[in-house]
């Protein structure tokens, strides 16, 4: 029989061998999960004894972790700006990027007393639902099309019990949005990878969604949707955030900037990373 320790340590040995980046960590939250164990309490349990049927349920974990399926659908959640998301296979993964990006529109959203936000693309929800808890005043429209984000979506609302979010299907790229009301501030981290570059990404990546990541030839489609029909959604002296790839910044703002002659500013952003990842567009 084995203890909670060393479950944990031939985990991480496992993961290490199949070259997994963060064994250690990877291999404490499978465990955890597994065991039932509270993260505050784990290292009291180190000595515990394992029951067979925890001990069958981390190497199955294990084993899909090794095989590449990401840490983040082995767990079914993943922490996004201060709290925890429903995450599973068939949605974006959240990433710290985008907390970045949830954490500019936050800030501009409260200073002004923005009334209307959309979240367009939003997968798992996490950017719109951020929005919604942090600013629980302000009505948030997320924008879908694919059936297993929704269900997330819906998941994720239900689990934070909000009120003030709408929740609709629509295809971006061709959207029926004329009877909504406008947005003071429009939220998109759409699909921006183009698609010549999809199968050099990450193996864990390639277990994401394509439709989450394909941003068709150039990586531009959605963002010239966004600019062609909802940058007219969005009120005077509102604002559109995106987030994009590193050397699309400039591109985007030329895409806006020559089709809308109304616009006030267009700039981009660097991420903590210090790569040109954010653009700001202001009506």
């Amino acid at each position: 029989m084995k203890t909670v320790g060393e479950l944990l340590q031939q985990g991480e040995q496992f993961l290490l061998q199949r070259g997994i980046e963060d064994a250690s960590f990877d291999a404490k939250e499978i465990v955890l999960l597994a065991s039932g164990l509270d993260r505050s309490v784990f290292s009291l349990h180190l000595c515990d004894v394992v029951a067979e049927d925890i001990r069958v349920r981390t190497q199955f974990m294990l084993n899909e972790r090794a095989n590449g399926i990401p840490l983040q659908y082995i767990l079914g959640e993943w922490d996004f700006y201060g709290n925890t998301f429903v995450v599973f296979p068939g949605v974006l993964i959240p990433r710290p990027e985008t907390e970045e990006l949830t954490d500019m529109a936050v800030r501009y959203i409260k200073e002004n007393k923005c009334k209307t936000v959309y979240d367009v693309c939003a997968g798992t929800g996490c950017i719109g639902l951020s929005v919604a808890i942090a600013c629980p005043d302000v009505q948030v429209y997320l924008f879908e099309l694919y059936e297993k984000p929704l269900q997330c979506i819906c998941k994720n609302v239900e689990k934070f019990h909000l009120q003030n979010v709408h929740i609709i299907a629509c295809d971006v790229l061709n959207p029926k949005i004329d009877d909504l009301p406008s947005a003071d501030v429009i939220i998109s981290n759409p699909p921006y990878i183009p698609a010549i570059e999809l199968q050099a990404l990450q193996r864990e990546v390639l277990h994401e969604p394509m439709t989450a990541l394909d941003g068709g030839e150039d990586g531009l489609v959605f963002y010239r949707s966004l600019s062609s029909f909802w940058f007219f959604k969005l009120n005077p002296d509102g604002r559109m955030y995106f987030e994009c790839a590193e050397k699309q910044p400039q591109q985007i703002i030329d895409l806006f900037t020559s089709q809308h002659p109304e616009i006030k500013n267009a700039g981009g952003m660097k991420d903590f990373y210090g790569l040109d990842r954010f653009v700001v567009i202001e009506k």
